[in-house]
């Protein structure tokens, strides 16, 4: 990682398969992943038991990916340098599974903890905590807890990379702890944007649903494909309004310790 904020020189980044040439392009490249983030939570909705949780899990590792392509572009926008840019799809990939293994081992451990002190609602949101990062979560205790987990993963890919190492939860929650006076406050302006757009997309939803769609008689196809753009529409602009309060946090604490 090279999150280049007056402490190192920007690097030449020569990657031709993921070299975006035209501006506008590259707010949409995280799009394909959303795409199959939605697809495989639809299809996970139908499949039973083990078949559902890999569909989820899939559709995590395709979350992480989309934020690793949204988290360069907003780095780079904010004049910074990281070089996700240099992975091959198939470094991307793994960095991209070993950041959810860790988050989803952190969630089962918070959501067990949860659990023994009588918090059992609760509990059940921090499993599908990090699926929260884009898509929308039923209660404000799970934004709040989503907002952390997508904290906590921007930190520990900015590690990663300016460490030239595999991901480290622990590293990544001794960084947060360290930029906790820019961290935090992000993390609560993010959730209370989470809990804003929440409300806009329940809102739609339900305007959708009275408009477009009949009680009595099944979905269209057409139907099905504008439901599904309206859920990874809200999942796109979910991510970039959270990453950009994270990242403008992120930099701003990367600035003042560089004046220190």
């Amino acid at each position: 990682m090279s999150f280049n904020l007056n402490q190192m020189r920007a690097r030449v980044i020569v990657a031709p398969s993921f070299h975006t040439s035209f501006g506008p392009f590259r707010m949409l490249e995280a799009v394909p992943w959303l795409m199959l983030a939605s697809s495989m939570r639809f299809v996970a909705y139908g499949m039973p038991g083990i078949l559902a949780l890999i569909a989820l899990f899939i559709a995590n590792v395709a979350l992480c990916l989309a934020l690793l392509v949204a988290a360069q572009r907003m780095i780079e926008l904010s004049n910074g340098t990281i070089d996700i840019d240099r992975l091959s799809f198939r470094e991307r990939s793994k960095l991209a599974l070993a950041v959810v293994i860790r988050v989803i081992g952190l969630s089962i451990v918070a959501a067990v903890a949860a659990f023994l002190v009588k918090f059992g609602p609760f509990a059940v949101q921090m499993i599908g905590g990090f699926d929260g990062i884009a898509f929308d979560q039923p209660t404000k205790m799970g934004m709040v807890w989503s907002s952390f987990l997508a904290c906590l993963v921007l930190v520990m890919v900015v590690c990663a990379r300016r460490d030239g190492g595999k991901p480290s939860l622990r590293g990544a929650l001794l960084e947060l702890l360290q930029r906790a006076v820019w961290l935090v406050p992000a993390i609560v302006v993010t959730a209370l944007l989470q809990i804003g757009l929440s409300s806009v997309q329940g809102v739609v939803r339900v305007t959708i649903l009275q408009l477009y769609f009949d009680p009595s008689i099944p979905p269209s196809m057409w139907q099905r494909l504008g439901y599904f753009g309206f859920v990874f529409g809200f999942a796109t602009l979910r991510l970039w309004v959270t990453l950009a309060v994270l990242i403008f946090a992120l930099r701003e604490s990367y600035r003042r310790s560089v004046r220190a």
